[in-house]
């Protein structure tokens, strides 16, 4: 099939818009040329003019798809920034974890098995809101709420 059942759109607007410009105005160029300065003819001004214009078209849209791709690029840019302000994040979260590890024995089983809600001696004897900044710290880190079904 030629035309596929989703529409189609023009992504960068940038060099649409000012083909389109020029097309106006080269009609209206045309016009003024053709019966209102020299009717009849086209004088070598109106020719020159004409080309220069033509110049101009290429010159401005080059300008326009330029613009677009640092837009995008910068875009990108400030998209790659929060990525790595999430990662930022996410190590603070671990070292955080890592210091309450610390407090514990550096018992990495203990805080896995307070991660995944087992109740033993050992987790019970840790405090309440500690087992909840665990479980919090660690569903921060993985991205989920299911930390009793996972393999830590």
């Amino acid at each position: 099939m030629a035309v596929e059942e989703e529409p189609k759109k023009v992504k960068d607007t940038g060099v649409f818009a000012v083909t389109s410009i020029a097309s106006l105005f080269a009609y209206i160029w045309l016009y003024l040329c053709l019966s209102s300065i020299s009717p009849g003819y086209v004088t070598m001004v109106e020719g020159w003019l004409t080309l220069s214009f033509f110049f101009l078209l290429i010159i401005f849209a080059f300008w326009a798809d330029r613009l677009n791709a640092y837009i995008e690029e910068t875009k990108q840019n400030s998209d790659q920034i929060e990525e790595k302000n999430r990662q930022d994040e996410k190590k603070i979260k671990k070292n955080e974890l890592r210091q309450i590890c610390k407090e514990y024995g550096d018992n990495n089983s203990l805080i896995v098995e307070i991660a995944q809600g087992i109740n033993t001696q050992a987790t019970k004897a840790v405090p309440a809101a500690t087992q909840n900044k665990i479980r919090e710290l660690y569903s921060e880190i993985l991205g989920t709420d299911k930390l009793a079904s996972m393999e830590i």
